[in-house]
Parts: structure tokens; sequence; C-alpha cells
């Protein structure tokens, strides 16, 4: 990453959002048209696959129809700027939607899937794939079913990978992170009383949670905001209804977003994913640097995982002291993970009058603005008193899923990092210590709707 990337990319995107409503910069025979209207299986539909068939396909799945929408524009442009497979049987997708002006979510933008490839000339070529109608959620379970299950049928390989980018907050349930009070009751926010959201249906709208402290920004997944017809609207996915959206599996899904490092993400997405990157802190919303992605993911054959999580990390860490040098990044095994929850059932069921008792205020957490909900996970277990032999088995189990990991040593001074396991989880005691808060529907969705919790009954 460039030594002074946040900016050299602040200067870029005030220049970008003076062109949001121009031409991409790569060329192209078929127009990507922001505006365009056009039916779900409307596709400009060609013989994809060559006579060896596909290698690796990897999707960019951005959802930008939100305040990142600069951002994200900008990810797609240097991707496009970067490497670009020049094996036939190599393919790169981007699935997106953004706005065209900040602020402007009544405007009909429609989300879009074309692919990038080098013409006969050697420049970028976006070919348009498929245009859905106007005011699509992008980040809805059934328009992700659909775009990958397009991508499964038209482009079938050996492999396939996924960038998702947007907005995030973890495992919670979708739209209890911004405003939770509205899930447990005395809300003034117009979120409605609904107490269980039906999977892929809409949440009332309100903008994203507001940064009072005059922090950076940050990517806080799924966020995709829509104002029609006189009705604002807010959709998300949770992780279960995101698992049951990707209809291939997937060597790596590398998460550009807030708050997904959580293990609860990671085992919910275990059957999905064989190697999942994530951060369990907020993500800063210039994130990962898109111009080497490409080549990280092609050049050399095998997907460098490890070497996109150093760089991102080794970027942030050489800021100078201050909000910008904020990160945290880890890569998972996911098919180490079933130890790892076989040994913590039996530590939670030990220990869990500890668990329950313990002051959030001395574990490591990853939060900031009275968000109580991530803190590490081998912190949570080492301060309820776990013995040696027990601290020696679960260093183990991490070291077999954390294949790399890296993090700052504060973020954006709302809190410090002294313990880094590389995962977050849920830790119960802020019932116990913040009396005036209300978690029984938070508590209630975990214990019902979170596969980690059923696996290992942190929560009964």
């Amino acid at each position: 990453m460039k030594t002074n990337r946040s900016a050299y990319r602040t200067a870029f995107r005030l220049l970008s959002l003076l062109l949001l409503t121009g031409a991409f910069a790569c060329s192209k025979p078929e127009e990507f048209d922001m505006d365009r209207s056009a039916s779900p299986t409307e596709s400009h539909h060609r013989e994809f696959a060559p006579a060896g068939g596909f290698s690796r396909v990897v999707i960019l799945y951005a959802e930008g129809h939100n305040t990142l929408f600069q951002y994200i524009k900008g990810d797609i442009e240097e991707l496009c700027s970067g490497y670009i497979p020049q094996d036939p049987s190599d393919v790169l997708l981007v699935f997106s939607k953004l706005l065209l002006r900040d602020g402007r979510y009544s405007d009909p933008t429609s989300p879009v899937l074309f692919r990038v490839r080098r013409g006969a000339d050697g420049t970028p070529v976006r070919d348009t794939l498929m245009t859905l109608p106007p005011f699509t959620p992008a980040a809805s379970p059934e328009t992700m079913s659909t775009v990958l299950t397009y991508v499964r049928n038209n482009f079938p390989a050996q492999h396939y990978g996924m960038v998702v980018s947007s907005h995030a907050s973890g495992w919670m349930p979708a739209g209890y992170y911004y405003s939770p009070e509205s899930f447990e009751g005395g809300s003034t926010v117009s979120w409605g009383r609904q107490r269980r959201r039906m999977p892929g249906s809409p949440i009332p709208f309100v903008d994203d949670f507001p940064r009072d402290d005059g922090s950076p920004m940050v990517r806080s997944y799924g966020r995709d905001q829509i104002l029609t017809g006189g009705r604002s609207e807010v959709y998300e996915m949770t992780m279960r209804e995101m698992a049951g959206a990707i209809p291939m599996h997937l060597d790596f899904l590398l998460f550009d977003a807030c708050m997904m490092g959580c293990v609860e993400v990671a085992y919910e997405l275990r059957n999905v994913a064989d190697k999942i990157s994530f951060s369990p802190a907020e993500v800063l919303a210039e994130g990962l640097d898109y111009s080497k992605l490409g080549a990280s993911l092609f050049k050399n054959g095998e997907p460098d995982l490890v070497g996109i999580c150093r760089d991102y990390f080794e970027h942030y860490d050489s800021q100078p002291d201050g909000d910008y040098r904020s990160a945290t990044i880890s890569l998972v095994d996911c098919t180490a993970l079933e130890p790892l929850a076989s040994l913590c059932k039996t530590l939670f069921a030990k220990y869990r009058e500890q668990i329950f008792h313990l002051d959030p205020n001395v574990v490591q957490r990853y939060y900031r603005q009275g968000r109580y909900y991530f803190y590490d996970l081998q912190d949570i277990l080492l301060r309820a008193g776990i013995d040696a032999s027990e601290k020696a088995a679960l260093q183990r189990a991490l070291d077999a899923c954390i294949v790399y990991k890296g993090a700052t040593p504060s973020f954006i001074g709302a809190f410090d990092i002294k313990v880094y396991s590389g995962m977050s989880m849920y830790l119960p005691s802020i019932v116990n210590y913040y009396p005036k808060k209300n978690f029984t529907f938070l508590n209630d969705f975990y214990r019902t709707e979170i596969a980690w919790n059923e696996a290992t009954g942190l929560v009964q």
C-alpha cells in the first residue's frame, strides 16, 4: 500500500465526488449504466467458457447504496486500474450498487454485475452481464442468491472466491447495532415494533451510525438504504441469511467491512468458505488496497490471502500514531473451527458462572460508542480463570484456526489492544453490568439464531 495512502485517497474521493455521473476509468464496449432499468432476468449473454473450462472465479460483492458510495466507487476504480487476469480461464466479476449523488437515496439506481477483463489491445474492458431493476436491494439474501446463482451457472469453475464490501455489524440481528432500543423497547426512533424480521424484509430507514467524535469514517455488512414512494427502508442480511444465499463453495471469503471478525460469523459461514478474512473491530473507510487485490488473487496461481492481510495491517500500522493507525485483521481456517467449538463448549459449561459475572470493563473489547457486543474470545476465558492445561488447549485450538492476525496498539483512540486472539465473541455478562440497558431481544436472538451458540451453549 502507498505510504501516504490516507491523504492520497482523501484527495481521490473528493475528485470522485465531482465525477460520480461520469464514465468509469475502464473502457468498455457495453455501457455500465447505473440508471439502466432491466428485468431481473435480462443479461448480455454470451458463450463464456474457454476450451479448458474456468479455473478461478472471484467476485467483488460491493454494496454502496449508503454513505460509503464514494469509497466503494473508488475501490472499483482501483481494482480496474490494477492487475486483471490474463488467462481467460480466470474470471474477475464485480457486483455493485452505488448512489449517484451524496445523500440521494431516492435516485433509481440499479445493481449491476459485470466482468473485468483485458481487451485485445490490453486495455481494461467491462462486460455488463446483468442489470437488476431500480431500487432492487443489493443487501438482501434474495438478490445475493440471484446474482451468485447466475455466476455459478454461467461460470462453472474449480475454484471460487468472494470479496464483500459494505457497512456491517458482525453477528448482530439486522438493524440492532444502529438502534438497539427499537428492538428492546422504549425507542423513539421509527424502526417499527416488529419483534421478528422475516428474512430479506426491509427494516425502516435511519441514517448510518453517527460519528459524533470527529473520528474517521468506518465501514460498519450489508446496509442498503432506499427511499422510494415516500417510504424509507434499510436492508441488511444476517449471517445465516448470507450463508443460505451463497450457492457455491468458496475457497475464501474476504470481508472489507466492520466488526465481522467474530467467532460467531466464522462458525456460521464455516460450511460456505474454507478461509475467511475479517476484522474484529471496525474498518476505516479506505479499507483494502484494491489496486493490489487482482495481483494477490490471480497473478501467481494461488491467492495470496496472507499477503492481502499482511499488506492491510502493515499499511495502517505504519501510519503515524493517531486515528489512522487503527486496524485489526485475521485470516481464519474454517476447517479447524469444530475442535475450537468442542473445547469452548466444555469451558463454557465449567466456567459459566465466572463468565456471566465478568466485568466487561476489564476484558479486551473491540467496539466504540456504547456498542457492547464484541470482546476478545481468548481474553474472556483467561479472565474467567481457566487453568494452565486449559489455556494451553485453547491456544492450540486458536493456533489451528488463525492463519494470520495483526492488530495496532489502539483503535481511533477509543480503546487499547493489549490482547488479540484474532476473533471476538459476545460477552453475556453485559446484562449484569449495564442494568439500565435491556438485552432481552438480543439474548433471545443469540440463543436461537446463532450456530456458535447452538454448538457451544454460551447463552442458555
